[in-house]
């Protein structure tokens, strides 16, 4: 839901519910490296932390090619269905079934793509490789980040700002 005074085309440069999660482009911004890692590990950390959890714009662009009722409702089923796809990629890495689990992650990372859940989409591109590579080990690192990161993007979705704002009906006596 939108707040008072806003519309559907108000970016906002913080998430109304303050769910740290929700980075917008505005207010993108690479984190500083962690003490006691490599250079090599440094990098890696700042490319990941560059790409935020959700980035509006993407739904928002979704919105204009089709409807904001149309990207409201992509960025729901998405939402729901997080949980479920987490999961058939963490089982089927688990029984060492490499093509299901590289068509789970080609799933979830386009998916994740087209609502703006860049790090997400990210992380599905990174188990690809690794699976690609048939490094089962580094899959299941990868996997565990993508575990990990589920409850930051579930908020996130949560608190995104809606593209429609419904009115509610006029409960005002005539």
């Amino acid at each position: 839901m939108l707040g008072a005074g806003r519309d559907a085309g108000d970016a906002p440069t913080n998430n109304p519910k303050n769910v740290p999660s929700v980075v917008w482009p505005q207010n993108r911004g690479g984190g500083g490296p962690s003490e006691g890692s490599t250079p090599v590990q440094n990098h890696r950390l700042m490319a990941e932390a560059s790409e935020p959890t959700l980035d509006g714009q993407y739904l928002r662009r979704l919105a204009e090619v089709c409807s904001p009722d149309a990207a409201d409702s992509f960025a729901d089923n998405y939402g729901a269905l997080l949980r479920q796809r987490v999961d058939r990629i963490i089982r089927t890495i688990g029984v060492g079934d490499r093509g299901k689990a590289v068509d789970a992650a080609l799933s979830l990372q386009t998916a994740s793509a087209m609502a703006g859940a860049l790090r997400m989409s990210h992380l599905c591109a990174k188990l690809e490789k690794a699976l690609v590579a048939a490094d089962l080990t580094a899959a299941a690192g990868t996997a565990r980040e993508i575990d990990v990161h589920l409850p930051e993007l579930q908020g996130a979705l949560l608190g995104r700002p809606r593209l429609v704002c419904h009115a509610s009906p006029d409960t005002t006596p005539s």
